[in-house]
């Protein structure tokens, strides 16, 4: 069973320090573990080589086009990774203009 951290980027601070954190271990006890990012590439901690790095996307600036691209990406990685567990960080705000479009398509 893979576990896959989701997160926007990994250009440093707390929530990716944790992400690291807990991929470095779950990897060095035996999980296959995988490091999803939606929106960069950058990774300011270092992670076992063991562990998989998946860049699906790059920074939307609000482009919904781009986000929905990011979507596509990930559905497809999900479909090909369907037994994982997923953990998602810092994405609060991450798909809201998805979840707008589709509020205000249901309204009418």
């Amino acid at each position: 069973m893979k576990i896959v951290f989701v997160l926007p980027d990994m250009p440093g601070g707390g929530t990716e320090r944790v992400v690291a954190m807990l991929a470095n271990e779950y990897s060095k006890r035996g999980y296959p573990v995988a490091v999803l990012l939606f929106a960069g590439n950058q990774t300011a901690y270092p992670l076992d080589e063991r562990i998989e790095i998946v860049t699906v996307g790059e920074p939307s600036f609000g482009n919904p086009l781009i986000q929905l691209k990011r979507l596509f990406h990930m559905r497809q990685y999900y479909k090909k990774n369907r037994d994982c567990y997923i953990f998602l960080f810092a994405c609060g705000g991450a798909f809201s203009p998805y979840w707008r479009l589709r509020e205000s398509l249901t309204d009418f």
